[in-house]
């Protein structure tokens, strides 16, 4: 499975959930290819042939991977070190999770992936960090919007 289509599949509550529940089922998502992807061709299709989708398969476990590596890269570098929770920040892993997931996010990543039997568990303790993989997905997939939800937010505080 190529890791840059991988990476273009968004995180949402629905698949969260799937992927944390079923880690070791095949999935398949369609793509849209990107303007990089048509290239000089994207002048001369109509619009009903550029929505023209890519079919991609992948196991769960392989973004229970990508999600495991996100939330570990919201830890603090203190906690990544410890392999504990030391800040109560709400981002990254709870107590309980961060010594187990941690060590598998550092194990995992020579062999670029999980297995079998790690999916099972780390699926299982993922389930209860959708809110933070959903927050990380919008960030990845739509980071001007998100911006700009930002700048609202922050102006209508102001003038409350």
């Amino acid at each position: 499975m190529a890791n840059v289509a991988l990476s273009r599949v968004v995180w949402t509550k629905e698949l969260i959930l799937q992927v944390c529940t079923k880690p070791l089922q095949w999935l398949e998502v369609r793509l849209e290819p990107t303007e990089i992807e048509l290239g000089p061709l994207r002048k001369f299709l109509t619009q009903d042939e550029k929505g023209l989708y890519r079919l991609i398969k992948f196991q769960g476990k392989d973004v229970l991977y990508q999600m495991l590596q996100a939330l570990y890269e919201r830890q603090t570098r203190e906690e990544q070190t410890v392999e504990c929770t030391v800040a109560n920040n709400g981002v990254g892993f709870n107590a309980f999770d961060a010594k187990f997931l941690t060590d598998v996010a550092i194990n995992s990543r020579q062999y670029s992936g999980l297995t079998d039997r790690q999916a099972a568990f780390v699926g299982a303790a993922l389930k209860k960090y959708s809110r933070q993989l959903l927050s990380i997905s919008e960030a990845i997939h739509h980071p001007i919007v998100n911006k700009v939800k930002e700048e609202e937010q922050c102006q209508s505080s102001l003038f409350q």
